[in-house]
């Protein structure tokens, strides 16, 4: 590797409502991450920003957020369904959207001129990218199922080199056992 080169580093965030993690990618290669749990030490951690998890990934790798090419989210909170758009902002925590920057990046922890370019991706695209990137395969079909993901529980996706996106998502009022 060139030494002269600039290193690309991304963020990758799941900011809840549970799990909440961070993971630190140098130039595609995974080098730190962490769960907000294991700070809080409170299972699942639910609703809490993940604040520690993302301290702990930067701190691990010596940098600070001006150093970041970007930040990807692992949900669009915007592309909820409706009827879980109303219930999840009802249940939001005092401290705003879980998605919010201001809330995944305090001021008084994260000192920085200007924040880096913040990717949100729908939920089943993330869980269905992070599958098929350390699957080791070329091409594949990817299927993902989860409760729920934005506004849909199931989706089957074209996994390939440059990851090109869903092929068909099962909405959520149409998914057996989900309504």
């Amino acid at each position: 590797m060139n030494a002269a080169r600039r290193l690309r580093w991304v963020l990758g965030i799941n900011p809840g409502p549970h799990d909440g993690s961070a993971a630190l990618l140098r130039d595609g290669r995974l080098c730190a991450m962490a769960e907000q749990e294991r700070f809080s030490r409170t299972k699942a951690a639910p609703w809490q920003p993940p604040t520690d998890a993302i301290a702990s990934c930067l701190g691990r790798a010596g940098i600070g957020l001006d150093e970041l090419a970007g930040i990807a989210l692992s949900a669009n909170l915007d592309l909820l369904h409706p009827d879980e758009q109303r219930a999840f902002h009802r249940t939001q925590p005092p401290h705003g959207r879980i998605d919010d920057p201001d809330v995944l990046f305090p001021a008084d922890r994260f000192p920085r001129r200007t924040l880096p370019p913040i990717h949100p991706y729908p939920h089943h695209l993330a869980h269905a990218a992070s599958s098929f990137r350390i699957s080791g395969y070329e091409e594949a079909a990817v299927v993902t199922l989860d409760d729920r993901g934005e506004d849909a529980s199931a989706t089957i996706a074209h996994g390939c080199r440059s990851f090109a996106g869903t092929g068909v998502s099962c909405e959520v009022g149409g998914s057996e056992g989900v309504g």
